[in-house]
């Protein structure tokens, strides 16, 4: 588990939003929706991300949405290796759909695909967006049960 916290990194004030794993107890004690919040893939609500977003606990991965997921991507590198196109693992994406990556690269493949959609332009968000942005995005990864 990782909590978000603020960072002056350039000395100005301004705070970035960073990762660090959490203390054991630490954080606000969890209360109401927040407080049964699982990342299982059937979604969360407006309440859950708001609590967790002001600073309630992260919720924990549902033990059978992370089987689920490791068996998914088991499932697409096994596919890939033995010449199957899987989108995004052994073809390109978007408009590159139809270009086929080589088992070899696949791991520069998925590292250039990360960071090609990652970005960032003008202030720094503020924490309490990046968490609830960051909570909405790893709850659509479990499979949808």
């Amino acid at each position: 588990m990782a909590v978000l916290e603020r960072t002056d990194l350039t000395g100005t004030g301004s705070g970035r939003a960073s990762a660090r794993p959490a203390a054991s107890g630490e954080g606000p004690a969890a209360e109401g929706p927040a407080a049964a919040a699982s990342l299982d893939g059937r979604g969360l609500d407006a309440a859950t991300v708001a609590g967790i977003a002001d600073g309630a606990p992260p919720p924990a991965v549902d033990p059978a949405a992370l089987e689920a997921m490791e068996r998914s991507g088991q499932a697409a590198c096994v596919l890939a290796a033995e010449g199957g196109r899987v989108y995004g693992r052994s073809t390109g994406v978007g408009a590159h759909r139809g270009a086929t990556v080589e088992e070899r690269d696949g791991y520069g493949h998925d590292l250039r695909l990360l960071l090609s959609h990652a970005g960032g332009i003008g202030e720094l968000l503020p924490v309490r967006q990046v968490r609830a942005m960051m909570l909405v995005r790893a709850g659509q990864l479990p499979p949808r049960g």
